[in-house]
């Protein structure tokens, strides 16, 4: 009877052993999987932060493009004006007619000028709009992926464990 109480009380104290050393494992990989959790948290406050960043840029483009049309406008404006005193000083005597002919060559040049540099300011402005999208698809996306596949895959592992 006294061997049977030994071997039953060896039995236990394995199983007290190995159910401590299971326990131990289960802490460990729930640490682990928190330090994960917090890691993929961090992740997603930088993608975000990135994502308010852009946005914000985007905001600022908008802001430009806004700004160029006004100036744009401006421009038209001026040229506009410009054609009426054109037309002003060629109806008035044979003598404004050398000063209508040196306005409209002004007048000429400015509108290649202004149209030049504005096609070029608003080209380079919508490169940067269509990158920016691009970068901000991009983000999303990973943003999308990156947090839902890792919670998922944390969600799914501590369901398997408990």
């Amino acid at each position: 009877l006294e061997g049977e109480r030994e071997e039953t009380r060896l039995h236990l104290a394995a199983i007290d052993t190995a159910a401590e050393t299971e326990r131990k494992a289960t802490q460990a990989e729930r640490a682990r999987w928190a330090a994960e959790m917090e890691d993929a948290a961090r992740q997603k406050a930088s993608l975000e932060a990135v994502l308010a960043s852009t946005q914000r840029d985007l905001q600022r483009l908008g802001n430009a493009i806004s700004a160029i049309n006004e100036r744009i406008q401006e421009k038209e404006s001026e040229i506009i004006d410009m054609i009426s005193k054109v037309r002003i000083a060629e109806e008035n005597a044979a003598t404004a007619d050398n000063e209508a002919e040196h306005l409209r060559a002004m007048l000429a040049e400015s509108r290649m000028r202004y149209q030049r540099e504005n096609e070029e300011a608003l080209r380079v402005v919508r490169q940067e709009h269509d990158e920016t999208v691009v970068k901000l698809q991009d983000l999303r996306e990973h943003d999308n992926k990156v947090s839902t596949a890792q919670i998922e895959d944390l969600e799914a592992e501590l369901a398997n464990r408990d």
